[in-house]
């Protein structure tokens, strides 16, 4: 068995803030999942303090802000086979082998090489490997200049013990959107075609799962919370993976907006955990969130950041019940099939070359 460390990026790994981010989510899905199969997993984040999982999972703090030096030094004493960055260059960069011998991988989470604090020539020439989340992330950042011949697609995989098919009575009128509560996000496109939504259906209701804490934000829509009550707009804030899912399980349908126009998604794990619930899903055609959904068979892409066609999309949930059906049916079998979390843990040990 192995030693993984995974060194995370300037984003919080808080248990108690769990689920956080997509990104965190994963992470901690994937080192859980490396240390039920035997491996000694360490994670390196952010955080005021560190924890002991159990006897084969451990989170180190390099305290509350991001300290690269600390962090390094952290990996350096922790002597692993393996060191997985997620996002950021600069950390194989300063993790370097020094009394002995550990191979390290670049793992992206997002399509935005300025992010990676590092340049293609450096990662090429310090890393093993890179780890890409969508065929999206791996076309833009080749094109950037990474080597080819180091690169493999793993997509994110979702917890099977959570996010599966509750048997409740999904609800006629209930839209959710689940991330962080940023204009990015598409929150302003989708508020303005809900508008649109509630002059056919004005019993209909949006809840937004998330803040703008997770993105370091100032709590712009937050502090329109009564306003936005007003017209049946929820912020429910942070909430457990298992409420994610029992909300995912009763709600007409979950939108993921993204303006393409400004950001691109790495993949988008709330439009994998929605369908795993058996929720139809509508994403917007940013970075690799296409790639989330069987098109036309669990959900549908909006691809011109126009509310009126967001709103229309919506509409056909709402107003045909045999399709939300449909669609969530075909959304668990595309799920299961392509984002298994098995499937995940193979193919990377592979790339990684652990057995």
């Amino acid at each position: 068995m192995a030693h993984l460390v995974f060194f995370h990026n300037d984003y919080p790994l808080l248990l108690e803030n769990l689920p956080g981010g997509g990104a965190e989510r994963v992470l901690f899905h994937v080192a859980n999942q490396c240390a039920q199969h035997g491996h000694k997993v360490s994670i390196i984040a952010r955080g005021e303090r560190g924890y002991q999982i159990n006897d084969k999972l451990t989170i180190h703090s390099m305290g509350g802000e991001f300290n690269l030096a600390k962090g390094s030094a952290i990996a350096q004493e922790l002597k692993p086979d393996v060191l997985i960055a997620t996002s950021r260059g600069d950390i194989v960069e300063a993790c370097v082998p020094a009394q002995y011998s550990f191979k390290r991988f670049v793992w992206f989470h997002e399509i935005c090489f300025k992010n990676s604090f590092s340049s293609p020539e450096t990662l090429n020439a310090n890393a093993d490997g890179f780890i890409y989340i969508s065929k999206s992330q791996r076309k833009y950042l080749e094109l950037k200049g990474l080597d080819h011949e180091k690169g493999c697609v793993i997509y994110n995989a979702f917890n099977i013990d959570i996010f599966y098919p509750r048997p409740v009575q999904r609800s006629n009128n209930r839209i959710v959107y689940v991330g962080a509560l940023v204009a990015e996000k598409g929150l302003d496109l989708l508020i303005e075609a809900f508008l649109l939504v509630k002059k056919s259906f004005p019993d209909v209701e949006l809840h937004l799962f998330g803040s703008e804490e997770m993105w370091g934000r100032a709590p712009l829509y937050s502090l329109r919370r009564h306003e936005y009550e007003m017209q049946s707009i929820f912020l429910r804030g942070h909430t457990s993976q298992k409420q994610l899912a029992e909300e995912f399980s009763y709600a007409t349908v979950s939108v993921l907006p993204t303006l393409r126009s400004i950001i691109d998604e790495g993949l988008g794990m709330a439009a994998i955990e929605a369908q795993g619930c058996g929720c139809p899903i509508i994403v917007s055609d940013s970075g690799g969130l296409p790639e989330a959904i069987d098109e036309d068979k669990s959900g549908f892409i909006t691809r011109n950041e126009n509310p009126h066609e967001l709103a229309n999309k919506i509409c056909l949930f709402l107003k045909f019940p045999e399709l939300r059906k449909e669609f969530g049916l075909n959304g668990v079998k595309f799920v299961q099939s392509k984002f298994h979390p098995e499937d995940r843990y193979r193919h990377l040990m592979a790339h990684i070359g652990v057995s």
